[in-house]
């Protein structure tokens, strides 16, 4: 880190610095005129191990490439110039604090890829989304934006490039480079606009590109309720099995599948006949979790008779369960209405 004093009398600041992706894979070029070398980055990586798989599988494609994986030195970034010592000195703290804290001193030179993981970790970390959606977006950006816009800066993206990539990925997106939908490509369009928009209001970029790209429009599909045979069918395929009385109510009240799992009996009123669906129960890679409804209110749905009973069914086998497993049995302190035992 220094301050120096200028012929112009302002203090500029640096602070030392190391790139977010300091290893590359990176391919001879024609030296300059006046015999610098060049190269051509092919791709940036945070880690040596990424960058060396990477290499493995490019040259297993194309083994006569003059490849070759580079670390970049450690640099300097500018922080600015100030008229005064006091300002500059005080930049440079805060430069640093923000260095220490994570925080780029020049947020511009982050990727495009290396953004979206950042923006899906803030709204993971600071509870902006569920667990189930916060895992779906980290695969969105692991499949579909970091094996494109692994090494792009984020200040170079432009529209026509992210439009090419929409084509792209609905041509040879998925997986062994088979098309993906258009509805999924929607999907990753939306989370990138998102990181975008949220590089804006951070002040890592001044405009969101998507905005001027050309966006994917999937057919727009008309939803179909079951049919009363194939109500009848699910019914007798549940009758007699612990899903019966989840069945049931799950035809009858209309409620989604993780609605009714987060039910407790604190949650049905049998006086009233009226059932509250105040939460939601989701399921990630690694555990379970209760969350809001996806509208994020609770509402009252009024029982009709066979739902009552229902809810009364699964009481009494809720508690014959209890009775037939004595000191095993392991209650829930939620008293859950639709439990694995």
């Amino acid at each position: 880190m220094s301050i120096y004093k200028r012929k112009s009398g302002r203090y500029a600041v640096s602070i030392d610095s190391e790139d977010p992706q300091p290893f590359r894979i990176v391919e001879p070029m024609p030296a300059k005129a006046d015999g610098r070398r060049q190269v051509n980055i092919i791709a940036r990586f945070k880690t040596d191990g990424d960058a060396r798989r990477e290499l493995a599988r490019l040259l297993r494609v194309e083994p006569d490439r003059e490849l070759s994986v580079e670390r970049l030195a450690r640099g300097k970034r500018n922080v600015g110039t100030f008229k005064t010592k006091k300002e500059a000195e005080q930049a440079e703290r805060a430069a640093l604090d923000a260095k220490d804290r994570g925080v780029d001193v020049e947020p511009t030179a982050i990727t495009v890829a290396a953004l979206a993981e950042r923006y899906v970790a803030q709204r993971r970390t600071l509870e902006r989304c569920g667990l189930k959606t916060a895992e779906e977006y980290e695969r969105m950006v692991r499949l579909y934006v970091e094996p494109h816009f692994r090494g792009v800066p984020v200040r170079k993206l432009r529209p026509a490039a992210v439009s090419e990539w929409v084509v792209t990925l609905m041509r040879s997106g998925g997986r062994d480079g088979k098309p993906i939908s258009a509805k999924t490509a929607k999907h990753a369009f939306a989370l990138l606009s998102s990181a975008l928009r949220w590089a804006v209001r951070q002040q890592i970029i001044v405009q969101n590109v998507c905005d001027a790209a050309e966006a994917p429009t999937p057919p727009r599909s008309d939803a179909r309720a079951l049919a009363p045979d194939e109500v009848s069918k699910i019914i007798a395929t549940a009758r007699g099995t612990r899903w019966e009385n989840f069945v049931d109510l799950a035809l009858m009240l209309g409620a989604r599948r993780g609605e009714l799992l987060a039910l407790t009996w604190d949650d049905v009123d049998f006086e009233t006949r009226r059932v509250t669906v105040r939460a939601s129960l989701s399921q990630t890679a690694g555990a379970t979790a209760i969350k809001s409804t996806k509208s994020g209110r609770a509402r009252l749905i009024p029982l009709t008779t066979a739902a009552t009973e229902a809810f009364r069914r699964q009481k009494v086998a809720q508690n014959a369960d209890r009775l037939a497993n004595g000191d095993i049995y392991q209650a829930d302190p939620r008293r859950p209405v639709f439990t694995e035992r």
